[in-house]
């Protein structure tokens, strides 16, 4: 349970995170680039977008991760399995 919370609050300090740098960027946009509407809507959507990115990207290494260690687990298993089998003897 704890390690279902704790990747909650990962994605959740994500949001936040990607939602403040598309604030940031579409405000730099706006100044430097092309003149655009200050308004809530605006950053939203930068933000929103760029959120979805991440966390699709987080998603996708968060799954190789859990693989990666299910095939160590399942090698070490096999090891330890073969040491302790009797059928070897």
């Amino acid at each position: 349970m704890f390690k279902y919370k704790n990747h909650r609050f990962t994605k959740l300090t994500l949001i936040i995170v990607s939602e403040f740098v598309g604030m940031v960027s579409s405000e730099l946009f706006s100044r430097y680039v092309f003149q655009l509407p200050h308004n809530i809507l605006l950053y939203l959507l930068c933000g929103t977008i760029l959120a979805a990115i991440v966390i699709s990207i987080y998603d996708k290494a968060h799954a190789k991760r859990k693989i990666r260690a299910e095939k160590e687990l399942k090698e070490l298993t096999n090891a330890v399995l073969q040491i302790y089998s009797t059928h070897n003897k």
